[in-house]
């Protein structure tokens, strides 16, 4: 009976709270509101303004997308998120455009503005997650990391509650990160070793078993289109071990004093209210943190700091003062004026013009794409920047160059073990990746680069210099 009472008056104390901040909401001499409301439509417009739209991963993610929507004009890689592809696709099937995959990023940030406010009762939190440079910096950028960031701070939510039923919740959700963005595994062995660490055996295994129950959706996708369960899985563990050891093709990633600095602005410019957290009370929470800046640290990307940042927002979000709001905002628009200036000034648009006319020249061509020591995704980039349907197929140069060879193997990595005693036997491990078809491409008549870059093989002429690409042909076509 006492427990009912107590519970009656915990709801009617958050009740309470949160009418007295959608009273704020209505306050017309509170500007807050209306200041929040203003962001959020800057915001929007912004996001389909935005020239650019080849950042990194985007190709992988909306050419897959392209591909399950059936107007894909090259050949998909392999990518850590086949799954999240695959819903951009169901998207393209019913708006066969680039704004409608735009609008997915506004939607996740829409509910995880709507989630902060439910769980922080405070308006200011919004203030703070519209403002943050990184919410901007990715607002165009297309890829899961906006829908990651919301599944976490849900699992966040759950994982602060003592109960075992929501424990097993935030499982439900870390699965279906895992099975939608590949190191959403990271982030969840971190969670549980955060959050788990105090609770009894059994209920780390109902919880584990809660995770699995989700990343099997993962597994199955896999076996359906790929019939092998744990295609993507290994891929990416093997995507993942190739760049810590230095094998990735694109190498590491670039560190500097000055990426650090301005982590520390780009997450929120009041980043430096942490220092009044409660580390005491929130110990399981700085544990997670530090846990992830430790990961961030082997692939220092300002994208994948994103995931956390809502929670970071909860944290700093308690008694900040209207002053500190604005000169946040101030210090913000500096920021993202600084990290966005080339999303207005980027050749993607001049590339997608060079195409239309393209396709207006030579209709219902394939044109191989690319050069030897050249990116192997600049058929992918073309891809994901065409929209028409009188291009047949643009083939990547290092899939021209095998079928010439009548070879298949992409690329070969091998692990073995070294004996430092007189052993028998040794381990060797071996990841291959091959062409999935023998295709003859040396009826491919003509050929594109972009830019200035490269040159083509022996036997093209030069057919025509575009704004920033070069077509070239087979000489005496």
């Amino acid at each position: 009976m006492f427990i009912k009472a107590e519970n009656s008056l915990n709801l009617m104390v958050k009740t309470e709270k949160i009418a007295k901040n959608l009273e704020v909401i209505k306050d017309k001499n509170n500007y807050v509101p209306w200041l929040i409301g203003g962001i959020f439509l800057i915001l929007i417009v912004f996001t389909f303004l935005s020239e650019k739209v080849l950042f990194s991963d985007v190709p992988q993610y909306l050419a897959v997308g392209k591909e399950f929507s059936g107007i894909s004009h090259a050949k998909v890689r392999n990518t850590p998120g086949w799954l999240y592809g695959w819903f951009i696709g169901q998207v393209l099937k019913i708006v066969p455009s680039l704004n409608a995959v735009k609008v997915l990023n506004l939607v996740w940030f829409s509910l995880t503005l709507l989630l902060l406010f439910l769980i922080s009762k405070r308006i200011e939190i919004l203030f703070l997650y519209l403002t943050s440079p990184l919410i901007w910096y990715l607002a165009p950028w297309i890829n899961p990391l906006p829908l990651i960031s919301l599944l976490f701070l849900i699992a966040y939510y759950f994982f602060s509650k003592y109960k075992l039923i929501n424990l097993i919740f935030g499982g439900l959700i870390l699965g279906l990160a895992t099975a939608i963005w590949w190191p959403a595994f990271y982030f969840s062995v971190f969670f549980f070793l955060s959050f788990l660490y105090d609770r009894k055996f059994l209920d780390v295994i109902f919880v584990i078993i809660s995770f699995l129950a989700t990343f099997f959706i993962r597994i199955l996708f896999d076996w359906y289109y790929f019939s092998m369960p744990f295609f993507s899985t290994l891929r990416g563990l093997g995507s993942n071990l190739s760049f810590l050891i230095g094998e990735a093709p694109d190498g590491l990633p670039e560190h500097s004093i000055l990426k650090y600095l301005i982590i520390l602005v780009i997450i929120s410019p009041l980043l430096y209210r942490l220092i009044f957290v409660n580390w005491v009370e929130k110990r399981k929470t700085g544990i997670f943190l530090i846990l992830c800046l430790i990961l961030f640290l082997f692939n220092f990307q300002f994208r994948f700091f994103i995931a956390i940042m809502p929670i970071i927002l909860l944290l700093i979000s308690r008694n900040v003062s209207k002053k500190e709001l604005i000169l946040g905002l101030v210090a913000s628009i500096t920021i993202v004026t600084l990290l966005t200036a080339n999303y207005f000034l980027s050749n993607n648009q001049v590339i997608v013009e060079d195409l239309k006319q393209i396709e207006n020249d030579l209709k219902n061509e394939r044109f191989i794409v690319g050069y030897e020591g050249g990116s192997e995704e600049e058929a992918s980039y073309l891809d994901t920047l065409y929209w028409g349907d009188k291009i047949k197929e643009f083939v990547r140069y290092s899939e021209y160059k095998l079928g010439l060879k009548g070879e298949d193997l992409f690329r070969d990595y091998r692990f073995e073990s070294k004996s430092r005693i007189n052993n028998l036997r040794k381990l060797e491990l071996s990841l291959k990746y091959l062409r999935t078809d023998l295709r003859d491409y040396s009826n491919v008549n003509y050929w594109i680069l972009i830019g200035d870059n490269g040159k083509t093989d022996d036997g093209f002429e030069l057919f025509k210099d575009y704004k920033a690409l070069k077509v070239f042909k087979k000489v005496g076509l």
